[in-house]
């Protein structure tokens, strides 16, 4: 009797790859999470008929406050490295992900249930190298920032998310200066 399902994917599928990808792109998932993500869609989607809608959303990583934090996400571990005054390492730092503010995340999850599509969709929000995000936090809170070259993640990608929007009719809001500034504020309560 279920009408409708939507599936927590990742952007991790994609992997490594040069240029910005979209939802047709090739696939290359390289950590266990991102095989899980593929194979369960693999699963899903078949199922999509006229009487029942399977959405994938293939989630950015995401970043920003919760009453909940996560601060094993790059975003949020590397904002609160800066409020605790210690140095922000970073491993290679020129490749790219795609990222998304969790109030964002939230509003494209909650039209994905109110809404009536099947298929897949990239909620990536905004793509950045990681060393611009650790740049970004360093410039805003004054911070130190270590790059480890010798020890770079493998996963490289862009994504765009013009499928999502043009469907959804919404757009990503919230930035990395944002999340600075909303974390800063329930950590120090100003």
């Amino acid at each position: 009797g279920v009408k409708k399902y939507v599936f927590a994917s990742t952007c991790s599928v994609y992997g490594f790859q040069d240029g910005i990808i979209n939802e047709e792109s090739d696939l290359n998932p390289l950590t266990t999470y991102a095989k899980a993500g593929l194979n369960a869609e693999k699963e899903i989607l078949p199922l999509a008929c006229k009487d029942f809608s399977a959405t994938v959303l293939r989630q950015a990583t995401v970043f920003g406050f919760s009453h909940r934090m996560r601060f094993d996400l790059v975003v949020n571990l590397f904002i609160a490295k800066a409020i605790q005054g210690e140095k922000i390492t970073v491993l290679g730092g020129n490749q790219w992900r795609p990222f998304i503010h969790i109030r964002d995340a939230s509003r494209f999850y909650a039209e994905a249930l109110n809404g009536n599509c099947s298929g897949i969709f990239n909620i990536g929000g905004f793509n950045h190298k990681i060393i611009d995000i650790a740049d970004i936090i360093k410039n805003e809170m004054k911070c130190e920032v270590e790059v480890k070259k010798e020890l770079e993640d493998k996963r490289n990608y862009m994504v765009s998310s013009e499928k999502v929007k043009k469907t959804f009719n919404l757009d990503f809001e919230k930035d990395i200066k944002f999340a600075i500034n909303e974390i800063k504020r329930a950590e120090f309560g100003n």
